[in-house]
């Protein structure tokens, strides 16, 4: 039976549904809710999995299709997760394995971010997060201890130099003297203990040799030594007081030249020093090798380039090599050379990469090549890569740069041991390797307590970084008496397994549920070296569903998301069948327009009340130049010199981000306010717009601000996601009027 209707002037009107029965609007809410939460789900519950389209994997395509592999196409990850530590690690497939390579770690920066060591078997042996770009990641000795030394820092911006001890703790950071950005492509530990490293520098130069403006822009290929201990500046050379512009192969593009895109010309890519301590230097945009000497700076003699001073001297010619990187010297005259960058130069590609290992006559100025090492499968390098000799055994360790991989040959050129990252499918969005790779000891002995985890039947326990660690042993609690009540509790073995990769899984059946617990680290003489908190086998709800902290706040995410997606589905078609609304309880009068104030309020807060500039200019480090990098360059100075915590600086970088977010956002806001002014939406929706906004402005500012613990942060993605559905509803509900 249909329902009864009634006539009106604009034609037949349907009656409303008996009292308790869903009406159609509210019906059709409900279903928008439901459809948008359920792509929603699917989007974040694949993270790792989907991260949008791999633009550059793309393009790698669009110029050479025949790369084409089904790992581009695949719907699995490429990424490999842990139970109890939070962080992924890129898949390794080993194409070839060889006793002879050495059974050292390997260190690496996959995708740029979170440096990491694995161990000769592909296993994650310590990972630390970080949000900034991180490369250049390896080992070195510095008064006579081992060191882990990387860059991390922007691209083209400010960057440092970070030296961890064996226990992971941040010893010293060096950072170029000087107004000058630190480049993440070098930085070398020398025999004097001084730091040797790259920069860039923009300066105006005549560009008119390569058809640019006489008075142009150049990025200057600058490279430093500087005492580590004192941070003093020992030795600066620049390359636009000795390589004339017109020595470069790079082609000028319109629109560069400017000061805010200066041409690179040179783009220094290493620094080393042969026996005598000249520099030895590598240059991209010139094809060169080239020799300083180490106190006027004069190029004694370029290998390659325009500016060539040599001959070859044998069957495979080596002078005319294109993007050379990893330039390092080694004794009787010996040059090792990466031949590589292809990607960037897509006009002019080497047909392959290659290691050489060149033998240099340089009173005679002939040169030779000893050795080519080339991949089996004929790779080109997308992002730089590394070449490295390995001491104890001579073999040549190759990293192929981005998801290429690593190979490592023996001395004659025989491929002994090849590895491929997990190639990032096109929906991951994400770059499996990094730019370099090397390989060496490591001894890592973390202040940090071991982890476990018991959660769905099982016991999962790491330790990040330990090195030393070859079982676990499961200690009970004894039972304490009454009296013994106040003293430390005592525990005994009851159960050692052997140490299974990075993280370990024990399976819990075998003990009491009634007891604590904890784990022991032992190391191969059965020492302990460390052990866990206490824990028990008693599992919550939460740990009952097998999802881990972060899984489950994606979930509860994408419930709100929808719940609030309905919600205001709901509110705005009761809104607009009622005289009177829910607004007025929050003091706004709903028959005026708040649009003007919303706007203006959103700008005072994301440019004014979230800026850090009255923090920083308190604690003494705020700089008005441009461009601006007052936090990131003086924020860990500021702590070295105690004017203010880790704690504070922490938390002033959190509001930052904060700040940038919200300024970022306000477009966004507004756009949607103007829009459903123009689409004369009416009065009360766009109040409800403003205040949904507001309040989960405001609340994802406290959120980011405040809270330190991973597992709440999720509060923040809630809030934020909740802000930028206030101005998709606002949007949709303008395209309805439109």
């Amino acid at each position: 039976m249909t329902a009864p209707t009634y006539l009106s002037q604009k034609g037949p009107v349907q009656q409303q549904p008996p009292h308790g029965l869903p009406r159609p609007w509210q019906r059709a809410a409900l279903i928008r809710g439901i459809i948008i939460g359920f792509f929603l789900s699917i989007l974040f519950l694949s993270r790792g999995h989907y991260h949008g389209l791999d633009m550059k994997r793309l393009q790698d395509l669009w110029r050479h299709p025949s790369e084409l592999s089904w790992s581009d196409l695949r719907l699995s990850s490429s990424m490999r997760r842990y139970v109890s530590f939070d962080l992924e690690l890129p898949l390794l497939e080993s194409l070839r394995s060889d006793a002879r390579c050495e059974p050292e770690y390997i260190f690496f920066t996959p995708g740029g971010r979170s440096p990491m060591i694995l161990n000769n078997l592909g296993e994650l042996v310590w990972a630390a997060q970080s949000s900034a770009a991180t490369q250049n990641f390896r080992v070195q000795r510095y008064r006579q201890q081992d060191y882990l030394t990387y860059w991390a820092g922007k691209p083209f911006g400010p960057g440092y130099y970070y030296m961890l001890d064996s226990s992971y703790n941040e010893r010293y950071v060096v950072s170029p003297v000087g107004d000058i950005y630190g480049h993440p492509h070098d930085f070398t530990i020398t025999s004097r203990d001084t730091a040797l490293i790259t920069a860039h520098d923009k300066r105006r130069a005549d560009l008119s040799s390569v058809g640019g403006p006489q008075d142009g822009w150049i990025f200057d290929g600058v490279f430093q030594e500087i005492d580590i201990a004192s941070g003093k500046l020992i030795f600066e050379w620049r390359s636009s007081e000795h390589v004339p512009v017109a020595h470069t192969y790079k082609r000028f593009e319109q629109g560069e030249g400017t000061e805010h895109h200066p041409f690179d010309y040179f783009h220094i890519n290493n620094v080393d020093q042969d026996a005598v301590g000249n520099y030895i230097i590598s240059a991209g945009h010139t094809h060169t090798v080239s020799c300083i000497e180490r106190s006027t700076g004069e190029v004694l003699w370029n290998l390659g380039g325009k500016g060539n001073s040599f001959l070859d001297f044998g069957e495979r010619p080596i002078v005319q090599f294109k993007w050379p990187h990893a330039a390092r010297w080694h004794d009787n005259d010996t040059l090792t050379v990466l031949e590589s960058d292809g990607d960037h130069h897509p006009r002019s590609l080497p047909s392959e990469s290659r290691g050489m290992l060149i033998q240099l006559d340089v009173p005679n100025r002939f040169a030779k090549v000893r050795q080519t090492y080339s991949n089996p499968e004929g790779i080109r390098t997308r992002f730089e890569g590394s070449m490295q000799l390995l001491e104890d055994t001579g073999n040549v360790f190759v990293g192929w740069g981005g998801d290429a991989g690593y190979t490592e040959f023996n001395a004659d050129g025989t491929t002994l041991c090849d590895v491929r990252f997990g190639r990032s499918h096109l929906l991951s969005g994400k770059h499996g390797g990094p730019s370099q790779i090397s390989k060496g000891p490591w001894t890592g002995k973390p202040l940090t307590k071991p982890v476990a985890l018991a959660t769905g039947g099982k016991i999962f326990a790491h330790w990040n970084g330990a090195t030393e660690v070859t079982e676990w042993q499961v200690q009970a609690q004894l039972h304490s008496s009454p009296e013994a009540l106040s003293e430390l509790p005592e525990f005994h073995g009851v159960g050692r397994f052997r140490k299974t990769g990075f993280e370990t899984a024990i399976d819990t059946h075998l003990f009491d549920r009634n007891t604590q617990f904890r784990i022991a680290a032992l190391d191969r003489n059965g020492n302990e070296l460390g052990h866990t908190t206490v824990f028990d086998l008693k599992e919550s709800w939460v740990e009952a569903t097998g999802l881990s902290p972060s899984q489950l706040g994606v979930v509860a995410g994408v419930c709100l998301v929808g719940c609030l997606v309905t919600a205001a589905s709901t509110l705005h078609l009761r809104l607009k069948r009622r005289e009177s609304s829910i607004l007025s309880t929050f003091g706004i009068n709903t028959g005026v327009n708040h649009s003007a104030g919303f706007l203006l309020a959103h700008w005072f807060f994301a440019y004014g009340v979230l800026s850090t500039r009255p923090a920083k200019a308190r604690a003494g480090i705020d700089d008005n130049r441009n461009p601006r990098h007052d936090l990131a360059k003086y924020g860990e100075r500021a702590v070295s010199e105690g004017k203010i915590t880790r704690r504070q600086l922490d938390r002033m970088t959190r509001l930052q981000s904060a700040h940038e977010n919200a300024v970022e956002g306000f477009a966004f806001f507004a756009a949607a306010i103007i829009l459903a002014n123009v689409a004369k939406v009416d009065t009360e929706t766009i109040d409800l717009i403003g205040v949904w906004y507001s309040a989960s402005r405001v609340a994802y500012a406290l959120a980011y601000y405040s809270i330190e613990d991973k597992s709440l942060s999720y509060l923040r993605s809630a809030a934020w996601w909740s802000g930028n559905w206030s101005c998709i509803m606002g949007i949709w509900w303008a395209s309805k009027k439109l």
